[in-house]
């Protein structure tokens, strides 16, 4: 059972942010996680490749609003076999942490009970101001504690290359940082149970980041969460290799 506990957020309408898919992967049929993502067209959807590397199948929770209730209305599951890589992925640098999901079938975006993001066109500027979206993390560290039930956002703020690798010191020095696709977001105030891996973040309906790592610990300290930068590095990755 999900605890009540504070995220740090607030729980969003029920149509907003219907973008943001909620991911349930199963590395085998005794074992699961969830995660987030976001679709980007009526065929993928988008995610960090630590979500569902090693996964014999995801399924795919289209329209999600309530974590646990997976017979709310108007709610989708769509089991997806086909991953699709940016190679090299290392997990332990977070070097190329993204994902493209395959959807079983094409979703029916005139019936607009979900929506798609839109991909960057330019980069974010330093010090931008967005909303991350998911509903925290659950089952990586087998319990519930940093859950929420509800599709929940928080305002974050990007930060400079310099603050992010200050922050993490030398294990961030190791990574990509910036243009080659890392960077970091702060919160605003209190503390960040919004986000898990492949959190989205957003400035209007616009994806810029996925929360890609640091996550267990942004919420139980003052770390900023690392994300993958969509701009510039992965932009173009990802239109090769679907169909935006």
């Amino acid at each position: 059972m999900i605890q009540d506990r504070p995220s740090g957020g607030k729980a969003v309408a029920r149509t907003d942010h219907s973008s943001v898919v909620l991911i349930e992967t199963f590395i085998n049929y005794e074992r699961k996680y969830y995660c987030a993502g976001v679709l980007i067209s009526s065929n993928f959807a988008l995610t960090t490749a630590r979500c569902v590397i090693g996964a014999i199948f995801a399924n795919i929770h289209v329209n999600a609003f309530k974590f646990s209730d997976i017979h709310e209305e108007k709610r989708e599951i769509h089991r997806a076999t086909e991953f699709i890589f940016k190679e090299p992925f290392d997990r332990y640098i977070n070097h190329n942490d993204i994902a493209l999901v395959k959807l079983p079938v094409t979703l029916n975006l005139a019936v607009k009970t979900y929506s798609v993001a839109k991909l960057p066109t330019s980069d974010m500027p330093v010090n931008s101001v967005g909303k991350s979206v998911g509903w925290g993390l659950y089952d990586f560290y087998d319990n519930d504690e940093y859950t929420t039930e509800e599709k929940n956002e928080i305002d974050l703020q990007f930060i400079s290359e310099n603050d992010c690798k200050a922050a993490y010191g030398a294990r961030i020095n190791e990574t990509n940082i910036g243009r080659a696709g890392r960077g970091c977001l702060k919160k605003l105030a209190g503390s960040n149970c919004v986000s898990g891996y492949g959190s989205p973040f957003f400035i209007g309906d616009t994806v810029y980041a996925l929360h890609s790592f640091g996550a267990y610990q942004y919420c139980t300290s003052d770390l900023p969460n690392g994300v993958t930068l969509i701009e510039s590095y992965h932009l173009e990755w990802i239109k090769e290799n679907s169909d935006v």
